[in-house]
């Protein structure tokens, strides 16, 4: 087997072959790949910057390998090397939707319930984010920062723009793998294995379990004050003059009446009418301030996973609250009543009275699932040793293979499925470096009460 070569690869500019024409230094080109942020590339014209050839900004970008498009982008810079030479370096799409900015928020009530409907706005409508998390306001960001700051609250994920326009989620813990060859010692290098590989493994920070310490633990209660409501009857002056002998002894008012909790006063027919009497009056007379008393409140701690390893997790924005559904008197007057006239000897009927204060509910919610959710996230990432490394193949191999973003690889004897957080080709060496990185795959579900 023999390398494909240097001369297989090719760069366009506005869809122009500019390889030859413009001298393109082979040996400068590279580019690399990397998640939620942008990717660049980098080559170098032999021609000086005073040349009317030189590109302009904002010309688009096409390098080619093997016939197969690996990089699409723009010219953002354009900068004098040496007299002779201009390197031009380039950003792809994502730098493009960037400059596109976007205002939103994300909650109960908000622009957009979810991430996964707020991501289908963005153009992204993948199958993550279909929970309602924490209020949360996105003013005057870029596209894809905005992609990317949703993506890897859903879980363990990654996205980024492919060289054709679209785009592509990358599930951590998850995809293809693919497994390579490390050099053995005394035998030949083949086209298709590791080149070199350095690999660390990582015990510091691994813990088996979450304490999670949520925010207070709220109850509610409720301060009920005594209220009442009554009959009275007002008589007419009896002059000394007035020899009259009347049925009804001269009475300055009937007493309060008992009430039911309802708030609906039950009177009896008053029928003691008689001349002396000159007026009777129904009269409803409360106290009730209404208020919500605070009985107690206490953090709220859990733990997530088992062992005896943990690390604190502080989610004191995150609580549980007990509430409570009283009747507001406070939002009626202090007092009612109404007043009818009597002719002598004459009966007075009143129907019951219903004092109808709105009633006011104070919520209950408990954030214990959400937070358990998140908790179990931020396990996922420190649950295990952490595998960090670098190798080094040939373009050969990665087209071999078929090596992207989204594959995990194992070394036989070196390490097995780790994922892939970037890739840069280097066409002076031949080389494509990879950095690899171990993950646990967690997908998160649950949404968070509502707090109204």
């Amino acid at each position: 087997m023999s390398a494909l070569g240097k001369s297989y690869f090719k760069v366009k500019i506005n869809s122009i072959d500019i390889t030859s024409s413009l001298n393109v230094i082979v040996d400068s080109i590279r580019w690399m790949e990397v998640l939620n942020a942008s990717w660049e590339a980098d080559f170098t014209l032999a021609l000086p910057y005073d040349s009317i050839l030189k590109p302009t900004k904002g010309h688009s970008v096409d390098i080619y390998f093997n016939n197969i498009l690996k990089f699409h982008g723009y010219i953002t810079s354009i900068s004098s090397s040496s007299s002779e030479s201009i390197s031009i370096h380039c950003e792809d799409e994502y730098h493009i939707l960037n400059r596109d900015t976007v205002d939103f928020s994300v909650g109960h009530g908000e622009t957009y319930s979810t991430y996964k409907i707020a991501l289908a706005s963005l153009n992204f409508p993948e199958d993550i984010g279909n929970f309602t998390p924490e209020d949360e306001t996105y003013n005057e960001i870029g596209k894809s920062d905005a992609i990317s700051q949703i993506v890897v609250k859903c879980g363990s994920f990654g996205w980024y723009i492919q060289p054709n326009g679209t785009y592509k989620l990358q599930t951590l813990g998850l995809g293809t793998i693919i497994t390579l060859n490390r050099q053995v010692l005394g035998s030949n290098l083949g086209l298709y294995d590791v080149i070199s590989h350095s690999i660390t493994e990582n015990d510091t920070e691994k813990v088996d379990k979450l304490k999670v310490i949520m925010g207070d633990d709220v109850h509610k209660g409720h301060n009920n004050e005594w209220w009442g409501a009554g009959l009275r009857t007002a008589f007419r002056p009896k002059y000394d003059d007035d020899n009259t002998i009347y049925a009804i002894n001269y009475i300055s008012e009937a007493g309060w009446m008992d009430v039911d909790g309802s708030g609906k006063v039950y009177y009896a027919n008053h029928q003691d009418a008689d001349e002396n009497i000159c007026a009777v009056y129904q009269l409803a007379e409360y106290a009730h301030n209404g208020e919500i008393v605070l009985e107690t409140t206490n953090p709220y701690i859990f733990y997530v996973g088992t062992g005896t390893i943990y690390k604190t997790l502080n989610l004191s924005g995150l609580n549980r609250q007990y509430g409570v559904t009283y009747l507001d008197w406070t939002q009626l007057s202090t007092s009612w009543g109404e007043q009818r006239t009597l002719l002598p000897n004459q009966e007075q009927h009143y129907d019951p009275v219903v004092l109808t204060p709105p009633t006011v509910i104070v919520p209950t919610w408990d954030d214990t699932a959400y937070a358990t959710d998140m908790a179990t996230l931020e396990l996922s990432k420190l649950s295990r040793t952490k595998i960090t490394g670098q190798i080094q193949v040939t373009f050969d191999c990665i087209e071999y293979y078929g090596i992207n973003l989204t594959k995990r690889i194992t070394i036989d004897g070196i390490c097995s499925a780790l994922n892939i957080k970037s890739i840069s080709y280097d066409v002076n060496s031949y080389l494509v470096t990879i950095n690899l990185e171990s993950e646990n795959y967690y997908k998160r579900s649950v949404s968070i009460p509502s707090h109204e």
